[in-house]
């Protein structure tokens, strides 16, 4: 199919669109309708920043251009409504609307942690080493000792043989 024919094709922008929505990546969305991630993404880049010669030199036409932008908007859409219901549905959770009728604290946790309002304030970043309360005894005994003392343990002697 032809650049323009793919574009003028509804159905082929309903499948990314409601793909999008339902909360594929856009690569997924682009194969599933039958498109090149890449053509798609030249779609979008076309579309948002409003280039009539931006797709590998085809010149786009002002009937493709408005359809390219309307495009964006629908996929930005999409994006933006598959993202609310989820946050929507973990804060149900957090405030217990959810199965079980009780506030569900790792929920509002989430939320804290990951929200761009709160995230600064709350955001919690895992280190393994800082993680451990402090290193056993033991291990700091076996760090200073030498090769023969090591292999003398391993034999199941207190002593290294001399």
């Amino acid at each position: 199919m032809a650049f323009r024919n793919l574009l003028e094709d509804s159905t082929v922008l309903d499948v990314i669109v409601e793909s999008v929505r339902a909360g594929l990546p856009l690569v997924t969305a682009a194969r599933k309708a039958g498109v090149s991630a890449s053509r798609v993404s030249d779609w979008l880049h076309a579309g948002k920043y409003g280039t009539t010669y931006g797709i590998k030199g085809h010149e786009v036409g002002w009937r493709n251009e408005q359809i390219l932008k309307d495009f964006v908007y629908r996929v930005e859409l999409a994006r933006a409504g598959w993202e609310a219901e989820h946050l929507e549905s973990i804060s149900k959770q957090a405030l217990g609307k959810g199965k079980n009728g009780r506030p569900e604290w790792k929920a509002s946790a989430w939320l804290l942690n990951n929200h761009p309002d709160t995230r600064q304030t709350y955001r919690q970043e895992k280190n393994a080493i800082e993680d451990r309360r402090e290193s056993l005894p033991i291990y700091q005994q076996v760090a200073t000792l030498t090769d023969d003392e090591l292999k003398a343990l391993a034999s199941g002697n207190d002593t290294p043989a001399d």
